[in-house]
């Protein structure tokens, strides 16, 4: 029945606009808190987070607009992000209390542009490579994670005397 095709589009919906939103939140907020929270003062957290979700939202809008990918490489593709720039990061920082700052920057620094390199030469050779970029990516994320530890153990105490839990107002 209509009314039943009519409930399950509006269900459907509402579950795409929530996943989204909550997309450009958690984005918006992990950038401004953790990226440019240590820039700018503390007096101007709310604009931060406000100006950054913003430019989120709008790069966002953007790349969807100009994109020929479907919407599902699109979704595979922002897993292949999280998977070679934040995961092993993200995973060193919450169960090893040793890990590097300097690791996890380079790391995150690292993973990133030799991905983006691999895929980009890729694209301009019209190659594929044996062991996909994101792989690679990953890879050297885990790696360098392991690095940073080795050879810069006191930056861990860096973490500890300079950071501080920033509160919006």
């Amino acid at each position: 029945p209509k009314f039943v095709e009519v409930f399950f589009f509006c269900a459907l919906f509402a579950a795409i606009l929530s996943t989204a939103s909550g997309t450009l939140l958690a984005t918006s907020i992990v950038l401004s808190r953790n990226v440019f929270g240590e820039i700018f003062p503390k007096e101007s957290n709310l604009l931060v987070v406000r100006m950054t979700l913003v430019a989120v939202t709008l790069f966002v809008c953007l790349f969807a607009l100009f994109s020929t990918s479907s919407i599902h490489t699109l979704v595979e593709d922002s897993g292949k992000v999280t998977m070679v720039i934040v995961f092993f990061p993200l995973v060193a920082t919450m169960f090893w209390k040793r890990t590097s700052h300097i690791g996890i920057l380079a790391s995150m620094i690292l993973s990133t542009t030799v991905w983006l390199t691999l895929v980009a030469y890729q694209n301009i050779y019209d190659t594929k490579i044996y062991i996909a970029p994101e792989i690679i990516g990953f890879i050297i994320s885990f790696l360098v994670v392991l690095l940073g530890l080795l050879f810069f153990p006191d930056s861990s105490k860096y973490i500890e005397d300079n950071t501080h839990h920033r509160h919006i107002h």
